[in-house]
């Protein structure tokens, strides 16, 4: 039987580190903040909406609304001005066109039942 071996876990960043080189591999993650995505995708849109250094600013051409970065500014223009992403609501009825909206309408006209013994 083999003996164990004592671990020695490293405090603060260096054990987040420790966990990208070693456990995450698969994952992406910020750079800068550490923060765990579970698709390049997700990193991507995190970057580019909390790390941006740029002040370039991009103006919707339908309403004037200002953004930082062309995917916040395609986003907007999908949801807000094309209404392309449709979500309705299974307790209403209501179109919402994001998942931020929906989860919102949800949270506001249909709370859930709290049971009170």
């Amino acid at each position: 039987m083999e003996k164990s071996k004592d671990i020695i876990i490293p405090e603060g960043k260096e054990i987040i580190d420790l966990y990208i080189s070693e456990i995450g591999k698969s994952k992406s993650f910020c750079n800068e903040c550490k923060l765990e995505f579970g698709s390049t995708r997700g990193l991507r849109q995190h970057e580019g909406k909390i790390h941006t250094k740029s002040e370039k600013i991009l103006v919707c051409d339908e309403c004037q609304k200002m953004f930082k970065n062309k995917y916040s500014l395609k986003v907007h223009v999908k949801q807000v001005h094309e209404k392309s992403v449709k979500i309705p609501c299974d307790k209403c009825g209501k179109i919402l066109y994001s998942k931020y909206t929906f989860k919102n309408h949800q949270r506001k006209s249909h709370p859930p039942d709290v049971k009170v013994e």
